[in-house]
């Protein structure tokens, strides 16, 4: 979802630039990851896909000094640098799942997703918080979900359905460019949006350590939940402002 702009502020030349980098950098990479995720289906290999999506992490942490305070290790500080290493971890399970054991699968995901919230805590402990750094952490956020999506539609696990909760984050992205000049609600409150998503998340685990039946109920039912956020948060936005309040 793009992030939404502090609006008690006036921006700064930096937190302007930035804007419009990650506008350009989000959509863009919202349609290399719909259009690497057809070429997978069409060649039955996700190699493309993966190289693509390393290439689009790589490309947007370099870019990260260019935009924030000078910070130590190199101007990334430390939170930003937690996420890359998170970022890492993810790339790794991705490329060898399909020859590890699902347990081992599963604690890697595990590591992965209890990274989420070290990289938040040393922000916040060093004063590295930044739109960037949730920006970036945001999207390793999006490519795992949409990942896993893909692998367990790819062993069997669910349906092709499962493809539309997982590919929201970029869908929205790009729905966002149809009225550019109106920002994304904060709707559903953040709190519901973050439950819901956490939810997922372990509905997207579930299936390494749990029987297919069960994890494909685990799975609907996050769905489901996430479908709810973002179909709400869409009717938000086009509603206007003054009936958007009163949901």
């Amino acid at each position: 979802m793009v992030l939404p702009i502090l609006k008690c502020l006036p921006m700064s030349h930096m937190e302007l630039d930035w804007e419009r980098f990650y506008t350009r950098w989000s959509q863009g990479f919202a349609v290399l990851m719909l259009l690497s995720l057809g070429v997978t289906y069409l060649v039955s290999s996700p190699w493309i896909w993966w190289v693509v999506t390393l290439v689009g992490m790589v490309g947007y942490f370099l870019q990260i000094p260019r935009y924030t305070p000078p910070w130590p290790w190199r101007g990334w500080g430390y939170a930003n640098w937690v996420t890359a290493v998170r970022a890492s971890l993810l790339f790794g399970v991705l490329a060898l799942w399909a020859v590890l054991p699902g347990w081992v699968v599963f604690v890697w995901l595990l590591v992965v997703v209890g990274l989420d919230g070290v990289d938040g805590y040393v922000a916040r402990r060093y004063g590295h918080s930044h739109k960037i750094g949730e920006a970036f952490d945001m999207e390793v956020d999006a490519a795992m979900v949409m990942w896993l999506a893909w692998i367990h539609v790819d062993r069997g696990v669910v349906g092709y359905w499962l493809l539309l909760p997982g590919s929201f984050k970029y869908l929205f992205t790009l729905l966002a460019t149809v009225r550019p000049s109106v920002p994304m609600p904060d709707f559903p409150p953040k709190r519901v949006r973050s439950t819901l998503a956490v939810v997922f998340f372990l509905s997207l685990l579930a299936p390494w350590v749990l029987p297919a039946d069960w994890s494909a109920i685990f799975l609907a039912g996050a769905s489901l939940g996430i479908f709810i956020s973002f179909g709400a948060a869409i009717v938000a936005w086009l509603l206007p402002r003054s009936e958007s309040k009163n949901l």
